[in-house]
Parts: structure tokens; C-alpha cells; sequence
């Protein structure tokens, strides 16, 4: 790709620290410690899950409908679903999670 361009600049009320898509044209944003905002492609917000961190939300996957999470100074990773309910919390041998990824098994790959 030798001819980028920028197509979008979406300017959001708060530092965004993780962002990905989901499979529906909308954005999943990491936004400081305590929120998790799923937009649309003009900046519009569909949902807001509120969520508490230790961590900046800079480590993001959305997989059915779901937020998974990773807490690098709280030792955790999450899962909410998208009213913010906890659905699972995962702490054990965790030192420091960071990054996060899913395989096509549904399988969440941790990098700790």
C-alpha cells in the first residue's frame, strides 16, 4: 500500500488507549481505566460498558458479543458482555497479562 491516506479522524471526549473493530462496522474502545465504549464509524456511541481496571484498557478482544480484557497491574483478564455483567475473571498464574487474541476455536491467547 503505497498510496495511505487517512480516512477518518474520529475525536472522542477521552484518551483512548485500545482500540479494535468488531464484526458489525463498529469500534471497541479501551478509554482510560474505567470504560469500554463501542461506537459507530462516525464516532457515535451504541453502548457504554463501564468496567473497573487497574490498568489502562489498552489490551482489547471482542468476540460474540463480548468484551475480553486484560488487567496487566490488577494480574487479570476479563470478560463482560456488552450490559458491563462480568461473565468470567481470570487470575490464576498471571503475572503481568498484556496482550490478548483469539484463534478460530474461540481459543483466548494470553501473552503474560
Amino acid at each position: 500500500m503505497e498510496n495511505e491516506t487517512v480516512t477518518k479522524v474520529i475525536t472522542l471526549d477521552t484518551h483512548c488507549w485500545g482500540l479494535i473493530s468488531s464484526s458489525d462496522d463498529s469500534l471497541v474502545v479501551g478509554l482510560n481505566k474505567d470504560e469500554i465504549r463501542i461506537i459507530d464509524l462516525k464516532g457515535n456511541t451504541l453502548k457504554s460498558i463501564q468496567v473497573e481496571c487497574a490498568s489502562y484498557l489498552n489490551n482489547l478482544v471482542y468476540c460474540n458479543d463480548r468484551v475480553i480484557y486484560s488487567d496487566y497491574y490488577g494480574k487479570a483478564v476479563y470478560c463482560v458482555d456488552e450490559s458491563g455483567k462480568q461473565i468470567w475473571q481470570y487470575t490464576q498464574d498471571l503475572s503481568g497479562p498484556e496482550g490478548l487474541c483469539t484463534d478460530t476455536y474461540g481459543n483466548i491467547i494470553v501473552a503474560d
